[in-house]
C-alpha cells in the first residue's frame, strides 16, 4: 500500500500564514478598543463560576430591587434578573448600555430591567434593597460612602473592589494595611472578605488582583456627626504609629485646636486667659480618657468612639456649665456667690457660702471650690470648702458629704436610694441650695466628722462656739462690694419665673462645623517636637 506523502511547504508559505494570523489578531485587537476603556476601568468580568458566587453571596430574594453599578455587557446583570424582581443599572458608557439593552431585547427580564446611564456618584439612586457592583477601580471609596449615606439603609452589598483597596476596608488594629479608611468604614458597616479573584479573570485584564467583599451597613447607624468624627480619624492618622500625645503636640493641629477654642469662647462671652495653653488642656483630654501613649494603628472602633464621645461630652458639659453661670451671674441667689477662676477653667467654680440670718453661721462668708466632671450633668460634681469648717457632714479636710452629691443609683452599703442621690436634673443652684440648708441642720446618723457629730448631740454650746470662731475668721475673705444679708427676708430664695423660650430650630441636628479638610496636607517633618515623641 503506497504511502500517503506529507505536504511540504516552502517559507514563502509560512511567512503568508504568520502574516494572516497577525492581521486577524490585530483586527480583533482593533474589534475590542473601541468597546473596552481601560480608562473608566472597564475590565469584564468573563468567569461565569465567579459570577454565580458573587450573585450567591449576596443572598438574594425574589422580592428584591438590586442595584448594580457598572454591568458592563451584563455578565452579572443576567444572573441577578433570575433571582432579583427588579435591577436598576447605572452605566457611565453609553456604548455598554446599549450592547446591556439589546442583550435583553424581547426577553421576560426586559421589563425587570432599568438602564440608568451616567455618573453613579453624581446620580440621585432609587430604593434599592442590594447592590453588586464590578466596581471601577478609581471610584471605589466614593462608591461606598455614597451607598452608606444612602437613605432608607441597603441589607447588603457585595462590591469587587482591587485587592490591596478591599483588604485596607477589612484591616484590623495591628495589620499594616490598618488605616483612616479601615475605621471610618468600619464603624458604619461590617465588612467581611468573601474571595480573591485573579487578573486572568476580565476581558481585557487588569494589572492588578481584585477580592469581593460583603457590607452589612449597621442599623441603625451610630448616632454620632460624621464631620466631627472624620476630623479626629485625619489628626490620628497622618502618623498612626506615633502616639496620640504626639500628634495632637503637633504645632498644626495645636494651631487649628487654639483656634476652634478661642471661637468658642468668644461665641460663650468667656475670656481666655493670659496664661492660656491649649497643649496642656489637650493632654488633659488624651490622659482622662488613658489614650495619652495609645496609638492609633493599634486602636479600633470603639476606642475612637470613647474618645469622641469624651471630647464631645466635655463640649457639652461646658455649654450647660456656662449657661448655668450666665444665669446665677445674672439673677444672683441670695446664700452664695460664684465665680470662675482666673484660668477661666468652667469645670472649677469659686464658690462663696454666705451664712444664713438667725443661724450660728449668720455673717459668715465661706470660701470654697464646685469640681465638674467631664461628663457633668451625667455625673455630680465635688465640694470642698477652702477654709476651716467644723461640721458633722463636712470632712476635716473641707470635703462636703451630702447625698446629692453622691454617684447616682442605690447604695445598699450606705442605705441612700437613687432618689436620695444625684440626679442629672439636679442644676448648680439647687446643689448650692442645699448645702445652705444643710449648714444649720446637719445629718448627724452618718458623719463625715465624728468629733463634729459628737460634740453637736451632746455639747452643743462647744460645737457653737468653734462654729463662731470661724464665722468670725471668714469675715475678712468677704468680697469688696458684697453685700452680706442681715435679715430672713433678705435671705428668701425667690423663684424666677422661667421665660417659654421658643427656638424654631429645636427639632433640626446642627450641621457642624468640619475642624479641617486638609489634614492630609499637614507638614508633619517640619515639626520640632516630632523626633522628641516617638514614644
Amino acid at each position: 500500500m503506497p504511502k500517503v506523502k506529507s505536504q511540504k511547504f516552502g517559507y514563502a508559505h509560512d511567512r503568508a500564514k504568520n502574516a494572516s494570523s497577525s492581521t486577524a489578531s490585530a483586527l480583533t485587537t482593533r474589534a475590542m478598543a473601541p468597546l473596552f476603556k481601560k480608562e473608566l476601568g472597564q475590565h469584564i468580568l468573563k468567569n461565569p463560576l465567579i459570577a454565580q458566587n458573587i450573585v450567591e453571596k449576596a443572598g438574594l430574594k425574589c422580592t428584591d430591587v438590586v442595584l448594580e453599578v457598572g454591568p458592563g455587557t451584563g455578565n452579572l446583570t443576567t444572573r441577578i434578573l433570575e433571582r432579583a424582581k427588579k435591577v436598576v443599572a447605572v452605566e457611565l458608557d453609553p456604548r455598554l448600555a446599549a450592547e446591556l439593552a439589546k442583550r435583553v431585547q424581547g426577553k421576560p427580564e426586559q421589563r425587570r430591567l432599568d438602564i440608568m446611564v451616567g455618573d453613579v456618584i453624581k446620580t440621585d439612586l432609587p430604593f434599592f434593597d442590594v447592590c453588586i457592583s464590578n466596581t471601577p477601580y478609581q471610584i471605589s471609596s466614593p462608591l461606598i460612602f455614597k451607598l452608606l449615606e444612602h437613605r432608607p439603609l441597603f441589607r447588603c452589598a457585595v462590591l469587587m473592589f482591587q485587592r490591596e483597596f478591599a483588604l485596607r476596608l477589612i484591616a484590623k488594629p495591628g495589620d499594616n494595611l490598618y488605616c483612616r479608611l479601615s475605621v471610618n468604614i468600619q464603624l458604619y458597616a461590617k465588612v467581611d472578605h468573601i474571595m480573591k479573584i485573579g487578573k486572568n479573570n476580565f476581558k481585557p485584564p487588569p494589572q492588578v488582583d481584585s477580592s469581593v467583599v460583603r457590607i452589612e451597613p449597621r442599623n441603625p447607624p451610630p448616632p454620632i456627626d460624621f464631620k466631627e468624627w472624620d476630623g479626629l480619624m485625619r489628626i490620628v492618622f497622618v502618623r498612626k504609629n506615633k502616639t496620640l500625645a504626639a500628634n495632637f503636640k503637633t504645632t498644626s493641629v495645636l494651631d487649628i485646636i487654639e483656634n476652634n477654642y478661642k471661637t468658642f469662647c468668644s461665641a460663650n462671652e468667656m475670656m481666655v486667659e493670659s496664661n492660656f495653653d491649649i497643649k496642656e488642656k489637650v493632654m488633659n483630654v488624651l490622659k482622662s480618657v488613658g489614650f495619652a501613649e495609645s496609638r492609633a494603628a493599634k486602636m479600633d472602633v470603639d476606642d475612637f468612639l470613647k474618645l469622641l464621645y469624651r471630647t464631645l461630652t466635655m463640649s457639652s458639659a461646658a455649654n450647660i456649665l456656662l449657661k448655668q453661670f450666665k444665669e446665677l451671674t445674672s439673677n444672683p441667689v441670695p446664700g452664695f456667690t460664684v465665680a470662675l477662676p482666673n484660668d477661666g477653667n468652667v469645670f472649677e467654680w469659686d464658690v462663696g457660702i454666705i451664712g444664713a440670718p438667725s443661724t450660728i453661721y449668720e455673717g459668715g462668708y465661706f470660701k470654697a471650690t464646685l469640681k465638674f466632671p467631664n461628663d457633668y450633668p451625667y455625673n455630680p460634681p465635688t465640694f470642698k470648702f477652702n477654709n476651716e469648717f467644723y461640721h458633722p457632714n463636712v470632712y476635716p479636710d473641707g470635703r462636703l458629704c451630702i447625698s446629692i452629691l453622691h454617684p447616682p443609683g442605690d447604695d445598699p452599703t450606705s442605705g441612700e436610694t437613687a432618689a436620695e442621690r444625684w440626679n442629672p436634673t439636679q442644676s448648680v443652684e439647687s446643689i448650692l441650695i442645699s448645702i445652705v440648708s444643710l449648714m444649720g441642720d446637719p445629718n448627724c446618723s452618718s458623719p463625715a466628722n465624728v468629733d463634729a457629730g459628737v460634740m453637736y448631740r451632746k455639747d452643743r454650746d462647744s460645737y457653737n462656739a468653734i462654729v463662731r470662731s470661724q464665722v468670725e475668721a471668714s469675715k475678712k475673705d468677704i468680697p469688696e462690694g458684697l453685700k452680706i444679708p442681715t435679715s430672713t427676708d433678705d435671705f428668701v430664695v425667690h423663684k424666677r419665673q422661667i421665660e417659654d423660650e421658643h427656638d424654631e430650630n429645636f427639632w433640626y441636628a446642627s450641621d457642624g462645623e468640619d475642624v479641617d479638610e486638609d489634614m492630609e496636607d499637614y507638614d508633619v517633618t517640619s515639626e520640632e517636637e516630632d523626633d522628641e515623641e516617638d514614644d
